[in-house]
Parts: structure tokens; C-alpha cells; sequence
């Protein structure tokens, strides 16, 4: 396991529900809009987060980013403006609460539901969702860096995504899907 693997996991553990029990790999998946599997994958060293997940993830579980990263031994983040992003409602709320809104995550279970439903196979279908729940899918079509990020452009950017990942089942393992 890498050095970031063992952090990450430390600092899941240590963050706590209200009711004391820690978070979940799905939980903090959901937080910064990644899969289970790919959580997992971080945390057993199988791979290391792009810098904006890295981000996120520092954000979500209130550590820098450096300490996850093994380039500090002190895990509290220097305090520094979080980024966010606009709400419907004109509220800042950052990244991994956009991801996890009710729309977005409506969005989510439709396509998933979409991909089953064309015969994807499990892995298929976590692969897919992956990619389009992807941090860096959410910051690049939701906002490109702009602080002017929303629900709607989130599953904008999602759909975007969509298309080409339909587009690479459809080529590659001969999946149809509902005009």
C-alpha cells in the first residue's frame, strides 16, 4: 500500500458521522463524485487521484492535500478559502456537494439504469459511472475552473460524457440502447 493509500484510509476512518461511526468507501466515493471500486483502488495503491480529486478528497475529509500526499506530517489543511461553486439558489457549496445534489444524482441512477437495461455487465456499467461521475468531468463541462458551477451544467457535462461512453459500448461490445 503507498503512503497516500494508508492516509486516505486513516483519514476516512477518522471522519465521523453524527451518530460516531466512521465514513464508508462508498460514502466518500459519493462525497467527490467517484466510484466504490475506485476509492478502493486508492486506498490499496492500485492508483493514485488525478490533483482535482486529490483535492476534493483533502476537502471532503478536512486534511491537506499535502499530508494525504506524504509531503507533510501535519494532516489539518492551512486555512485557505474553500473552492465552491453556485447553487440554483446562488449559495456556495463546493464540488462534492454539487455531485451529490438530488438532480445530479437522479441523473446518475437513470443512466445506470439505462446502461443495465442495454445489457451492460456490472463492471461495465462501474466503469461507466466512473467516468462520468468523474471529478474532472464536473469541473471541466460544469464550470472549467469559473466559479459559476450548477446542478444543470454538472448533468450537462455528465451527458456529454454519456454520449461518448454509449458510443464506446455500442462500438466495442455491440450494446443497444433506446433511441
Amino acid at each position: 500500500m503507498s503512503i497516500f493509500g494508508e492516509r486516505l484510509r486513516e483519514a476516512r476512518r477518522r471522519k465521523l458521522h453524527p451518530d460516531g461511526r466512521p465514513w464508508k468507501q462508498l460514502e466518500l466515493a459519493a462525497a467527490v463524485g467517484a466510484g466504490a471500486n475506485t476509492v478502493n483502488g486508492w486506498e490499496n495503491g492500485r492508483a493514485i487521484p488525478s490533483v482535482p480529486a486529490q483535492q476534493a478528497l483533502a476537502q471532503v475529509l478536512g486534511v491537506s492535500r499535502e499530508w494525504l500526499l506524504g509531503e507533510s506530517e501535519e494532516p489539518d489543511p492551512q486555512p485557505v478559502k474553500p473552492s465552491g461553486v453556485l447553487s440554483k439558489r446562488g449559495l456556495e457549496r463546493p464540488l462534492p456537494l454539487v455531485a451529490d445534489s438530488y438532480e445530479v444524482r437522479v441523473w446518475q441512477k437513470q443512466f445506470e439504469l439505462e446502461l443495465t437495461k442495454a445489457g451492460a455487465t456490472e463492471d461495465q456499467v462501474a466503469e461507466a459511472m466512473d467516468l462520468v461521475r468523474a471529478p474532472q468531468v464536473l469541473t471541466f463541462f460544469a464550470g472549467g475552473g469559473s466559479k459559476s458551477f450548477s446542478e444543470e451544467k454538472a448533468i450537462q457535462g455528465m451527458t456529454t460524457m454519456a454520449i461518448i461512453v454509449r458510443d464506446h459500448l455500442m462500438k466495442h461490445y455491440g450494446l443497444r440502447f433506446d433511441q
